[in-house]
């Protein structure tokens, strides 16, 4: 018996410790395409500021869009794209859930390969939806009308601010309004140019070869093709070799390392494919070239900060510019090499990313990426996380080879030293339609602050809410809240336009365009209860109306079948009996009364009338409303 004992305490002890509840994520979005000025949140203490390309995104992180741009998310195999004049909170990101809130603007969403599990919930400020199975989305969050609009192209979502939860099916659109009282509309789908543009998007990474040797969950991989080529290496297997690199180009090398929570410095490569290659798997130094090394197919990989290993030791110097100053260096990690975090972690996480690692290592190649692929620069400019190549120490390799390979925990700025390099906040300065930000050329002389609006107006496009302060997340994710303790000051708006009275655009955004001949673009106005109630009533509404919430009358979901462009498509259910019947009523009771009705003839000229039509007695009954006239 005791023997039994100590062999389950030994395996209890063998297995790997669960997850813990706050413990890092294995997936994360991405910034894949940026067009016009983009402004990313990510670090309160830094508050807004300009996005880039590759530039990881998280758990509590915020993306904004300037009039006239857009911007593209990837999460796994996902796309999230905003339009112009866009904000989205992440409120949360993990391994299956996506909780985002869609402050104002437009959201057009692209899932692929949704598994059971899995969660998408996009909250407005008039309602939360939930996003099933593979499809296209797009979600409007009119802030002027007050209204939500859901259009599911192919696909399904529910309204699920209620008991009862009202499904939209595919080709279906959903307008929810009325404040604390909401009230909704179903229509038939209309797509937009910004569906056709992010149609456009989602072609261009159909039938792509990298699909063949890694998971489409792999955020990033559908650029690895259009700048690369795959082959096959006798002792690493299936590898991929960028095209067009510099001469010197080495992996970690033209990018920038940034503070990202909770992992601490991650990094941001500067290629346009430079995203997956840096954050799964490993490099190889074959031959006379840099190939990325993915590893064997894993359907779910674990994402990474960064795959590398660090040089020196803590306090390690170099001589630059014939004085000596505190270095950090690392190198790529090879396909033998594992994988030690510098953040906290478990045992789990740990054992996935290295699942890449080959045991048998090439004797030839032992030192390679070391040698070739290490990349030094002064520890200030790792910290104030500026491009690397640019800054770049010489160091030769005999110096390299001496300094012992390093826990990155133990040479690493920590997170005091970046907050202590943090950027001051932004001046502002008056604008034609409010607050923009300083110019570098305007530093230099003093600025007047942005004049209190004093009179209503609404302006012509309003900058972003809650500029400068740090969105705060409930437990459940969903409704972010705003920080008044946040570094920048919290701004006031206008009740009555919702102006910003102290408040600016992001760092990064150009002044808010005037509207042609000085003329404000005004709010569309609402109905009257009593419009409303007429079109509610009107025999020639084609929509759907009620009231959210009660649970919906749609009949059980149809088999879905396959869709041409990919996705799972759900067939439109048919109208439930009863809600057809009320449809049809007022036109039933239309044409009855036309047959009751006497028809015109025609007479001829000169030729006499007949006699009026006889009137039945009084005494005689009329036909009851909805019987058949005799």
């Amino acid at each position: 018996m005791r023997t039994f004992i100590a062999l389950v305490v030994s395996l209890l002890a063998s297995l790997p410790p669960l997850a813990a509840e706050g413990d890092v994520p294995g997936r994360v979005g991405r910034i894949s395409w940026i067009q016009g000025a983009v402004s990313a949140f990510s670090d309160p203490e830094l508050g807004w500021e300009k996005a880039y390309v590759n530039t990881p995104l998280t758990s509590e992180n915020s993306l904004w869009t300037d009039p006239a741009s857009r911007a593209e998310i990837r999460i796994g195999s996902a796309a999230v794209r905003l339009d112009e004049t866009t904000q989205l909170d992440i409120a949360r990101l993990d391994d299956k859930q996506v909780r985002a809130n869609l402050t104002r603007g437009h959201l057009s969403v692209s899932i692929r390969n949704y598994e059971a599990g899995d969660s998408w919930i996009v909250t407005t400020p008039e309602g939360r939806f939930e996003l099933k199975g593979n499809g296209r989305y797009r979600i409007d969050a009119d802030t002027e009308r007050v209204e939500t609009i859901v259009t599911v192209f192919i696909g399904s979502a529910r309204l699920l601010d209620a008991p009862g939860r009202t499904r939209i099916e595919s080709n279906q659109s959903m307008r929810v309004f009325g404040g604390t009282d909401p009230e909704f509309e179903i229509d038939s789908a209309v797509p937009t140019e910004f569906d056709q543009w992010a149609r456009g998007r989602d072609d261009r990474v159909v039938d792509r070869v990298a699909s063949q040797f890694v998971s489409p969950n792999m955020t990033g991989y559908e650029d690895l093709d259009p700048y690369g080529q795959w082959n096959n290496d006798p002792d690493y297997g299936t590898v991929w070799y960028p095209a067009n690199v510099a001469e010197d180009w080495a992996p970690y090398r033209y990018g920038r390392w940034t503070w990202v929570r909770p992992w601490g410095w991650t990094w941001v490569d500067d290629a346009p494919w430079g995203y997956a290659p840096f954050h799964y798997g490993r490099w190889a130094y074959i031959g006379t070239r840099w190939a990325w090394y993915p590893g064997t197919y894993v359907a779910r990989p674990i994402w990474s900060p960064a795959l590398v290993a660090w040089v020196g030791r803590p306090g390690w110097n170099v001589s630059i510019r014939s004085s000596s100053a505190p270095a950090i260096g690392w190198y790529p990690l090879a396909p033998h090499d594992r994988f030690q975090p510098w953040y906290t972690t478990n045992v789990t996480y740990i054992n996935n990313v290295n699942r890449v690692v080959i045991t048998n290592r090439p004797a030839p190649r032992e030192n390679w990426n070391r040698d070739r692929g290490a990349t030094v620069v002064a520890r200030e400019n790792f910290v104030s996380q500026r491009p690397v190549h640019g800054n770049m120490v010489p160091v030769p390799h005999e110096v390299l080879r001496n300094e012992p390979v390093a826990r990155g925990d133990t040479v690493l700025p920590g997170r005091g030293e970046v907050r202590g390099r943090a950027s001051k906040p932004l001046e502002f300065a008056p604008g034609p339609t409010g607050a923009r930000p300083v110019t570098p050329s305007e530093t230099a002389r003093a600025v007047a602050p942005a004049p209190a609006a004093t009179a209503p107006g609404p302006a012509n496009i309003a900058p972003r809410p809650n500029v400068g302060s740090a969105p705060v997340y409930n437990p459940q994710g969903v409704r972010p809240t705003y920080n008044n303790n946040a570094p920048t000051p919290r701004p006031q708006f206008n009740p009555a336009t919702g102006a910003p009275l102290n408040a600016a655009p992001p760092p990064n955004a150009a002044p808010t365009p005037v509207p042609q001949n000085n003329v404000a673009r005004t709010p569309v106005p609402r109905p009257t209860p009593q419009e409303r109630e007429r079109q509610y009533n009107a025999p020639e509404a084609s929509v759907q109306r009620g009231r959210a919430p009660r649970e919906s009358s749609a009949p059980r979901e149809a088999p879905v079948a396959r869709d041409t462009s990919g996705f799972e498509r759900a067939p439109r259910s048919p109208v439930p009996v009863e809600q057809r019947q009320r449809a049809e009523q007022p036109v039933q009771q239309q044409q009855q009364q036309q047959q009751r009705q006497p028809q015109p003839q025609a007479y001829e000229r000169g030729a006499p009338k007949p006699a009026a039509r006889e009137t039945k007695p009084e005494g005689e009954s009329k036909p009851q409303r909805g019987e058949a006239a005799k």
